[in-house]
């Protein structure tokens, strides 16, 4: 029987993995469906929002400086200071600036607003963790924990900083030291879900399965859909099948239209032999998201075992038409040819 389970970790969606900017399809859409097409409109949307929030910003702190006699006096440069540091007319921090940069996928300029700020406000806590956001974001973790560790300095509880500090060690391999930041901020009365599905990873990383599906369960608890998608796939990768498609299939009545959890379900199912399910849940998942081989292979795969031949066919060449790249070595289109030549047998 051919294996369909995924081996990659956990599918946590930190918030912060969520600052990274999605790119939004452009060009012709045909053939995509439409619940995808509303997603990336939708995606495209916020995405002109936030930019165009960030020129009214711009060219509103671009008349800051001059109104005190031009940046080369000492008024100019005091004003200069203050428009780095303060709200401004338009009531928009650099900090806040710097979020909006961020959520727009510019890394770089989200960090060198940040540093700029700190000149005028070295101890301000949230533009240290801003920066080690950045760091995290552009893949710099030891950059990153030196950052969350200054703001640590300033203010040792700060949980934000804790948080950030869990995972740039994390990143960096030392899973021991990320978990004692965990059991700080617990210590500090945060048990938050995000701090909970960050713990469940470090578990996971060293090993301890069973923590991690605790440190779950608690965010599960807290309502969090996340935790629950999580807690299916780690349960699946420990060979309990009948839990993973518990939890996923709860995770999946929140969010129907989560393709990626479709996905998740449909390959638990199969896993458990319930190929009729199984079925249904890859086809929709394979909708929501087109352009995933995996969904494609895992649906053919399961109509393979159903004796769907003309089924396994059309998502082998659905596969061939939407992810093409995914069959650089010709593997799918022979696979595809000798299911055809099957089919014509008497």
């Amino acid at each position: 029987m051919q294996r369909l389970w995924p081996t990659a970790v956990l599918l946590l969606a930190l918030p912060a993995c969520r600052d990274r900017a999605q790119s939004v399809v452009g060009g012709d859409w045909s053939g995509t469906p439409l619940s995808q097409r509303e997603a990336l409109l939708h995606k495209r949307e916020v995405r002109e929002e936030r930019a165009r929030n960030l020129a009214a910003f711009d060219a509103q702190r671009a008349k800051a400086a001059p109104q005190a006699g031009g940046v080369d006096t000492a008024a100019g440069k005091r004003a200069a200071a203050f428009a780095n540091t303060v709200s401004g007319p338009t009531g928009v921090t650099p900090a806040a600036r710097a979020e909006q940069l961020l959520a727009l996928g510019r890394f770089q300029d989200a960090l060198e607003e940040v540093q700029k700020a700190l000149v005028a406000a070295p101890s301000s806590s949230r533009l240290l963790n801003l920066k080690g956001r950045a760091l995290l974001l552009m893949n710099r973790p030891a950059d990153a924990a030196d950052a969350f560790a200054v703001a640590m300095a300033e203010h040792p509880t700060d949980s934000e900083a804790l948080y950030g500090r869990a995972r740039a060690t994390l990143a960096l391999g030392r899973a021991a030291e990320a978990l004692e930041y965990i059991n700080a901020l617990r210590q500090a009365g945060n048990d938050s879900a995000p701090v909970l599905r960050l713990e469940a990873i470090i578990r996971e990383a060293r090993g301890d399965t069973h923590g991690a599906l605790q440190a779950l369960a608690r965010a599960d608890a807290q309502g969090d859909p996340f935790a629950t998608i999580a807690q299916g796939n780690a349960l699946a990768r420990e060979g309990d099948v009948k839990g993973a498609v518990g939890a996923l299939k709860a995770a999946a009545a929140k969010r129907p239209r989560d393709g990626t959890l479709q996905l998740q379900l449909g390959t638990a199912l199969a896993e458990a032999g319930q190929l009729a399910e199984a079925e249904a849940a890859l086809n929709k998942g394979a909708t929501l998201l087109p352009t995933s081989p995996q969904a494609w292979r895992n649906l053919a795969a399961v109509r393979e075992r159903q004796g769907d031949v003309d089924g396994a066919i059309k998502a082998w060449e659905s596969l061939l038409k939407y992810a093409p790249q995914a069959d650089a070595q010709g593997t799918v289109k022979d696979r595809v040819a000798r299911l055809k030549a099957e089919a014509a047998l008497p």
